[in-house]
């Protein structure tokens, strides 16, 4: 009858040569555990801008077919446009210009850049007493507010820690 070999028999018999390998194998552990990266997020560029307009005064009819129209039909000009999402009220028009997934972040600057350029070339053509556009890359509380409103058609994933859009 052959005998198998016993582990923790062994272990037992052995305990110097265990103890070492264990020690060693934690020394390695905090040698390397030293050595990683400790980055809390990893890096990400958010490929969107927002372009807000204010025109006082002005009915959401008016900011939609003078102010957004005009804006998102520009911007349909710009290299790697994934979509465009615009909202229209009474003296504000907000217009989420997105980018495509696959631009390479190197790229993203020159893109933004592209939009500012863009606005810029009609910015003469809009009704007096506009306010803007003004462009936002971060991400702030307001920005996110918009995003929520439609993250089913976005396919984006609930926001945590962001208020409503009416509590302030």
């Amino acid at each position: 009858m052959s005998q198998r070999f016993n582990l923790s028999d062994w272990t037992l018999h052995h305990r110097t040569l265990v103890g070492y390998l264990l020690f060693a194998i934690a020394v390695m552990g905090i040698f390397v555990y030293g050595k990683l990266s400790q980055a809390e997020d990893p890096p990400y560029t958010f490929k969107a801008m927002l372009i807000r307009t204010q025109w006082p005064g002005a009915t959401a009819r008016q900011v939609e077919q003078q102010l957004t129209d005009k804006i998102e039909k520009k911007l349909q000009e710009t290299p790697n446009i994934d979509r465009v999402q615009s909202y229209s009220r009474p003296g504000e028009s907000t217009v989420i210009f997105f980018a495509k997934d696959n631009t390479p972040p190197a790229q993203v600057p020159e893109v933004y850049y592209q939009v500012r350029k863009k606005i810029g070339d009609i910015r003469h053509t809009l009704p007096a007493g506009v306010q803007g556009p003004f462009f936002q890359r971060r991400i702030r509380r307001r920005f996110w507010q918009y995003l929520r409103v439609d993250r089913r058609r976005l396919r984006l994933p609930a926001i945590q820690g962001c208020r409503r859009a009416d509590s302030r």
